[in-house]
């Protein structure tokens, strides 16, 4: 008898706290723990997604927030999406100490089936996401997946936290408040490069980073993301890809020298393709450098589509 694998609605977790950032810890633990189990092929988490717009002007304009239901509004809101399990968790920062309160609720018969506190000891913020996926998975009976803990200090975990708590609010904004979704962005982009500074190794902060510059090429927002990147090649100069999409914004916003020493960074990491290598020629010619620009378009291979142009400039 083949046994359904349990789907978890995951619903983002409540805090009480010191201040504010306390609620960005309890929401982002929660979408941690989701694309910690994404691709497990014993249990599938879905996030809840809860929603509030600002009352007036002044206020943001939407905002994800936290919350702990009761057992049968959780569970009600595992069946909106489908799941056998909702799990709630609340975050603590206050006297004595800080700790994470996780319920586990089953939707069939609005009941909880699981409950743990999870304390945390000072520097130990990033610990938390190994160990609550742990418990899940033996609540569960599945396996919970392995790896290090996102960041190697607390500084540096706290600043991934906040900043992916600003990149949802920027996705919120993107629609009905330009500029208050410009401001999430920003703060999104120097929380990330300050969990970067904190841990030269914290690859998490580094790859929301790379997301955000990218997107920043679609929104005509280059610059912005171009500075970003600046000070994250200061802590990263080896990144491969820190070093090539710096050099792509570099181009669309017209920074030809940028745009020489970020690529001739790249390629000196890894070698760059064909078409990459007829770009960078052509930023060596519009520098008036031919030479290095020959230097570059005679390695592009028969074999690359590029190579006809790369003839074609060496005349």
């Amino acid at each position: 008898m083949t046994i359904a694998k349990p789907i978890v609605a995951v619903v983002p977790f409540g805090a009480r706290g010191r201040d504010e950032r306390a609620g960005a810890v309890g929401r982002q633990l929660a979408r941690r723990l989701v694309d910690r189990f994404a691709g497990s092929p014993d249990v599938e988490l879905r996030p809840v997604f809860l929603v509030a717009m600002g009352e007036t002007k002044a206020e943001a304009g939407y905002l994800i927030f936290g919350s702990t239901p009761d057992a049968a509004l959780a569970a009600s809101y595992g069946r909106s999406l489908g799941t056998t399990h909702a799990l709630t968790g609340l975050y603590h920062d206050e006297e004595p100490g800080r700790a994470l309160t996780l319920t586990l609720v089953s939707v069939a018969d609005d009941r909880p089936v699981a409950e743990r506190e999870l304390a945390i000891a000072p520097g130990r913020l990033p610990d938390v996401e190994g160990d609550l996926a742990e418990w899940l998975g033996g609540a569960l009976g599945v396996t919970a997946p392995a790896g290090p803990p996102p960041a190697a200090n607390e500084t540096a975990y706290q600043a991934l936290l906040d900043g992916l708590d600003e990149e949802v609010n920027a996705t919120l904004l993107r629609s009905g408040e330009p500029a208050a979704e410009r401001s999430a962005r920003s703060r999104a982009f120097a929380a990330f490069a300050a969990a970067l500074r904190a841990d030269h190794e914290a690859t998490a902060a580094e790859e929301r980073i790379l997301v955000l510059a990218a997107e920043s090429i679609e929104r005509g927002d280059e610059e912005r993301a171009a500075r970003a990147l600046e000070d994250v090649v200061e802590v990263r100069p080896t990144s491969w890809r820190v070093n090539y999409l710096l050099g792509q914004l570099r181009i669309q916003i017209g920074e030809t020298s940028g745009a020489i020493v970020a690529l001739e960074h790249a390629n000196a990491l890894r070698p760059l393709g064909g078409e990459d290598l007829v770009v960078l020629a052509e930023l060596y010619l519009a520098a008036d450098a031919p030479g290095q620009a020959a230097s570059h378009l005679r390695r592009v291979g028969a074999e690359s589509g590029a190579y006809g142009r790369a003839q074609e400039l060496l005349g």
